[in-house]
């Protein structure tokens, strides 16, 4: 395979990490998804409302109830919604093709994890929440890497995984009249 012996056998028995690398060419040659390698469960093909894509660092907003079937590389509550990434504006962390799998419920509590928040002098933002500093306030980590302190927020809502979007989604061309565009906080 290309993979030295004591690699390997440190992947199978768990004592070592693996590379993203690595994980695809198991998978390749196995003949078996990534997430079944990773969680030991084959990914579940679900219907996610979408809320909105991000495209040119533009969160926009989907007006209508649109839904997309996925297969999801995590077990995922019923509230599940999803972000489109339509192009490579957010990267290095979020790239073209990935979907933010989002926990509909309004966050309030808990700290440092991955999220869409909108906040009051920022407009709509995705990174990282640092801390909840009261039911208005928290500190924010936009994905540019700048901290933004005591931020007033309408609403914060938690990512809790990625998958892949459709090829079909990012081919699309989706009508402008039909969303609401709002800037990403990327200052």
């Amino acid at each position: 395979m290309g993979i030295p012996y004591p690699t390997y056998a440190g992947h199978e028995n768990g004592a070592r990490g693996i590379k993203t690398n690595e994980l695809c060419l198991y998978a390749t040659k196995f003949g078996v998804p990534e997430s079944w390698l990773l969680f030991g469960a084959l990914p579940q093909q679900r219907e996610v409302q979408i809320l909105g894509s991000i495209q040119k660092a533009t969160f926009e907003i989907s007006a209508e109830k649109d839904s997309l079937s996925l297969e999801l590389p995590i077990e995922s509550p019923p509230d599940t919604r999803a972000i489109t990434c339509l192009d490579e504006s957010l990267s290095p962390i979020y790239m073209k093709g990935d979907v933010l799998l989002i926990q509909e419920s309004v966050m309030k509590t808990g700290q440092n994890f991955r999220a869409v928040a909108e906040l009051n002098h920022h407009g709509f933002v995705v990174g990282r929440l640092l801390e909840f500093k009261s039911d208005h306030l928290c500190h924010f980590q936009l994905t540019t890497g700048q901290v933004v302190l005591d931020a007033e927020f309408k609403w914060v809502k938690k990512i809790i995984g990625i998958a892949t979007a459709p090829t079909t989604l990012l081919t699309a061309n989706p009508k402008a009249s039909s969303k609401l565009k709002r800037q990403v906080g990327t200052k």
